[in-house]
């Protein structure tokens, strides 16, 4: 993201300040802009004694913007909104991948081992609302297993409890048609697909789907079911019908049971609000797997019934993760471990729009033309 500032002008970005410039220091820039005829500079510590604008701001100051501008984390003190409240295990936003077929090689760079991959070069990765995007491809005519993506990479440092976060796009007039599967985890092995009334000691599935009608619901296998395949679970059932045309955030966290006992947690958040919860959740018994092994990016159509035309959906910005124990420690109320968070709270994720990372931002700063002028931001594609 470029931040473009030029003489002349009163609209002042207030997240600028967030972001680490005190007030006394946010005026100071803006009153050297105003004084001061500056070309664009290459922002360093170096420059602060220097020529250009630089050598009238504090070295503190300058610091922390060589530092935003070097792709480094800033101090910033509200808790809120800071990468480090998180622990990510895993995230990703296709940024640095090549366009078109999703190959084996950059899955593994981007994911981890693979334990299967049932749609090789799939999903495509595609230039899509400015940026790049992973674009899942229905053909009309195409059926269960011939559309989409499937394919589930090992979590290396499981957790009793995670987060699930991304963002995803139906185009205009989808049509959903069957039910579909969405991203989700598995304890691999797990147990298989039509085994739910007999789990053995597999492991737990938890995804989220979409049924016939663009409704959102959970599909778990765990180890109190009643019918063969995945049930949906929690209140209500169907909890957000999906708006095609539109990016929708999702987030999700599973927190696994005490072995044996039904005290499991699931809950969604759906464009930041409370969506779903499901509690008494057994994923696993004494003896059966007992780590949420593994990450699945799945989107495949289900049952046997041929797409009616061709559709598209597409997906960014995966986050696998969880609260940091500092935050946690800031944040009492917070649900952690086996207690289950209130609609009233508001879920702080890594998708919120300023907890983004700092290697999404530049700084570029000019006091030119010396009339007027405007701030405006730009981003890699996003205005």
């Amino acid at each position: 993201m470029k931040l473009v500032a030029m003489n002349g002008d009163f609209r002042v970005m207030w997240g600028f300040i967030s972001r680490g410039a005190h007030l006394s220091m946010f005026i100071l820039f803006w009153t050297c802009i105003f004084s001061v005829k500056a070309s664009p500079i290459a922002l360093s510590p170096e420059n602060d004694g220097g020529s250009g604008l630089l050598k009238y701001l504090p070295k503190e100051f300058v610091e922390n913007l060589y530092r935003l501008n070097e792709n480094k984390n800033l101090n910033q003190p509200n808790s809120q909104v800071n990468l480090d409240n998180f622990i990510i295990i895993q995230n990703h936003d296709f940024e640095n991948n090549t366009l078109g077929s999703y190959n084996k090689e950059e899955k593994v760079r981007d994911w981890g081992t693979l334990d299967y991959d049932n749609r090789p070069g799939f999903p495509q990765i595609v230039n899509f609302d400015g940026g790049k995007r992973a674009k899942h491809y229905f053909p009309q005519g195409s059926s269960n297993g011939q559309n989409g993506a499937d394919f589930g990479a090992v979590i290396k440092n499981p957790s009793e409890e995670v987060y699930y976060s991304f963002r995803m796009y139906y185009e205009p007039g989808f049509d959903f048609y069957i039910s579909g599967k969405l991203p989700g985890f598995r304890m691999w092995p797990s147990i298989k697909a039509g085994s739910g009334l007999n789990p053995g000691d597999n492991g737990g599935v938890v995804y989220l789907q979409v049924d016939a009608f663009g409704r959102m619901n959970w599909n778990v296998y765990h180890h109190r079911m009643t019918t063969r395949y995945g049930e949906r679970m929690g209140s209500p059932y169907n909890f957000h019908t999906i708006e095609t045309g539109k990016w929708t955030e999702v987030t999700y966290r599973v927190v696994l049971n005490t072995p044996g006992v039904a005290n499991g947690i699931l809950q969604v958040w759906i464009n930041g609000e409370l969506k779903n919860t499901a509690t008494g959740v057994l994923l696993r018994t004494k003896t059966s797997v007992q780590n949420l092994n593994q990450q699945v990016i799945i989107t495949a159509m289900d049952w046997d019934v041929p797409v009616r035309k061709n559709q598209s959906m597409y997906m960014d910005d995966f986050y696998t993760w969880k609260y940091s124990p500092e935050y946690l420690n800031r944040n009492p109320s917070v649900a952690k471990g086996l207690q289950v968070h209130p609609a009233s709270h508001k879920l702080v994720t890594p998708l919120d729009p300023n907890v983004a990372e700092p290697s999404k931002y530049k700084i570029e700063v000019s006091a030119t033309p010396s009339e007027g002028g405007k701030v405006y931001i730009k981003s890699s594609g996003n205005e």
